[in-house]
């Protein structure tokens, strides 16, 4: 087994790591504090692929970022971007759309968005540091979930579909929560 550090990276902490699309030789690696990075396998060549700059106004607006999720049928990727929210980057025509914490039932439930996932609808769930939050994307809105007073203490930090319309959430000190996407 051959291991061995990769200089350019070494002292960032690094938060996610997934394939560009499906099939594809690249990897997107989110980091904490050092924005994005991309990885060809073949030639293990290491590049930034998205880093926030002092007064952009577009893309990143920082460069912690938590959780990437390509999606490959819309070419574009999501990315949870500490402390501001969800930020989605279109590839075939470079732009970026932001949603950030509004405290209001039509945005993202917190700025601390820890992971994200596509479910078999096509609508993204992210999970946050105050509840579980869905972003439907045909009707172009936000749901919450576990948002109750009675749920204000957790900290839900992963989620995953376990069957379509179904997803489970857990986290620190959480628990694992069932969700189902009707019915709430």
């Amino acid at each position: 087994v051959e291991a061995y550090l990769m200089k350019s990276i070494y002292d960032a902490c690094v938060m996610d790591i997934c394939n560009l699309f499906s099939n594809d030789q690249r990897l997107l690696i989110a980091t904490e504090g050092r924005g994005v990075f991309k990885l060809e396998a073949k030639s293990r060549k290491l590049s930034n692929y998205l880093l926030s700059e002092y007064n952009e106004t577009l893309g990143l607006k920082g460069n912690i970022t938590l959780s990437v999720y390509p999606d490959p049928s819309k070419r574009r990727i999501w990315f949870a971007n500490y402390p501001y929210g969800v930020c989605c980057y279109n590839i075939g025509y470079p732009s970026f759309e932001q949603y950030i914490n509004h405290n209001s039932s039509n945005s993202v439930s917190s700025g601390v968005v820890t992971s994200l996932i596509e479910d078999s609808d096509g609508d993204i769930w992210v999970s946050t540091s105050s509840a579980v939050s869905l972003f439907e994307r045909k009707k172009q809105r936000w749901r919450q979930f576990l948002r109750e007073d009675k749920y204000s203490s957790l900290a839900f930090l992963t989620i995953g579909e376990i069957s379509p319309g179904t997803v489970v959430a857990g986290g620190l000190m959480s628990g694992l929560f069932v969700i189902e996407k009707e019915s709430g």
